[in-house]
């Protein structure tokens, strides 16, 4: 994660990679999940999963965080729920449940707000609040 950050800046680790580094998941990601902007170059490294994102999309939850005295882009808890939400029709049903189940032990720090401002980014806003309200709430 630290070296990839590194190398492509403008990336943010998200899904998989996010998942476990906050404990969301026990599951080791075979590769590192970067967003990126959709106009970024493709990124030709078999280690990596890119995730093109649109400009308005990109920066939303995105924090900076040291990780072994180097600082990563890494998106927020918020911001992975929403997503993880999002793509739950691509997520291997057993891991998205353990996911979920772990989201649910941390749902009271979670800060709603935030993740009512992450889905307004996206068009189907209201099925998606309405799958987090029935999944994890």
């Amino acid at each position: 994660m630290i070296l990839y950050s590194k190398k492509y800046p403008s990336g943010v680790i998200t899904m998989d990679s996010a998942f476990y580094y906050y404990d969301l998941t026990d599951v080791i990601p075979s590769k590192t999940y970067i967003a990126t902007p959709s106009n970024y170059r493709s990124i030709k490294n078999g280690k990596i999963m890119q995730i093109y994102t649109n400009k308005n999309a990109l920066n939303a939850g995105k924090e900076k965080i040291k990780v072994n005295k180097c600082t990563i882009n890494i998106y927020n808890k918020e911001r992975l729920l929403v997503e993880l939400i999002r793509k739950r029709k691509k997520i291997p049903f057993d891991y998205y449940k353990e996911i979920i189940s772990n989201y649910r032990e941390i749902v009271d720090e979670l800060d709603m707000q935030k993740i009512e401002e992450y889905l307004s980014i996206y068009k189907n806003e209201l099925n998606l609040l309405e799958a987090l309200q029935r999944e994890v709430f």
